[in-house]
């Protein structure tokens, strides 16, 4: 095991750490898969199943190829073309977590039916590039690249809101109100995409 692939869990850890912690805090009762399913948290009180991905390197590929910050979603395996992560999950929403310049962690919730519906035909019409992370000389999934101030701005592609996700969540003596979260989350497109 590479220690990429060690630090990608890791991450990806802390994205579902960092979302079950809001769930909490906004009074659900949230749950982290502990094994290899398809879904990563669960809100107990409602039944509702998150796939979260955390990116903390979005901001430093769109600077160095000088492009708008995306999102790498991955959709199927190279080696026999089988459905992988969004394409695969249980979940009804994607949490995607951005860390920002300003190392706040801002998490974009999607509708997952209407973004898969949406990525599936813009991949028809071949809208946005795909993507093959190669780690070692090794590519296991294709992803597509969407700009995500375009899945914001593109109301079929199944934007709900944003969230800061301040990091004190984790600490369980920090105590949030829930109005005090309401102030870090928003569903307006015109601020999210900025």
């Amino acid at each position: 095991m590479s220690k990429n692939f060690l630090a990608d869990m890791q991450v990806g850890d802390l994205g579902e750490e960092l979302w079950a912690a809001w769930i909490n805090a906004k009074g659900g009762d949230a749950e982290i898969s502990q094994v290899k399913c398809d879904w990563d948290v669960l809100d107990r009180n409602t039944g509702i199943y998150y796939e979260v991905k955390m990116d903390i390197k979005a901001y430093y590929w769109a600077k160095r190829r000088k492009e708008a910050v995306n999102l790498f979603l991955e959709y199927e395996t190279t080696k026999d073309q089988k459905p992988c992560g969004i394409m695969k999950t249980d979940a009804q929403y994607l949490v995607y977590i951005i860390r920002n310049p300003q190392d706040l962690h801002i998490a974009y919730t999607f509708d997952l039916e209407k973004l898969c519906a949406y990525l599936w035909e813009s991949h028809k019409l071949k809208k946005f590039p795909i993507r093959k992370p190669v780690m070692h000389g090794v590519g296991n999934v294709n992803g597509w690249t969407p700009p995500l101030h375009e899945l914001i701005n593109d109301k079929d592609a199944g934007f709900i809101k944003l969230c800061v996700l301040p990091i004190s969540l984790l600490n369980p003596s920090h105590e949030t109100s829930v109005s005090q979260l309401s102030l870090l989350e928003t569903e307006n497109r015109q601020l999210a995409s900025s």
